[in-house]
């Protein structure tokens, strides 16, 4: 039967699998990029690099540090371009003689 609600799990899956890559195009990087940066780190130690896998309490301590930071930087490109828009216009106050 065609009518039957889907199964939520599968649909969280989905909706959670559109907003990643939602978040990967805005941010203008490929899906692969955002997935390595959430599921893995690198250490380098002497030369040797090591990557390391996320467990997934830390890919989602990874995922919030970068939100807070995007947005941290947002907000402070909003304000600098609120109080420079809000700047007068210092010709307007300049007194050309002829």
């Amino acid at each position: 039967d065609k009518s039957e609600v889907p199964n939520p799990e599968a649909l969280d899956n989905v909706v959670s699998f559109f907003y990643y890559l939602l978040a990967a195009a805005l941010l203008s990087i490929g899906s692969e990029e955002l997935q390595e940066a959430l599921t893995s780190h690198c250490v380098v130690t002497r030369g040797e690099t090591i990557i390391r896998t996320n467990t997934v309490d830390k890919a989602a301590d990874v995922r919030d540090a970068m939100s807070k930071a995007l947005y941290g930087r947002l907000f402070s490109w909003i304000v600098n371009r609120i109080n420079t828009l809000l700047q007068p216009d210092k010709n307007i106050w300049q007194v050309t003689h002829h």
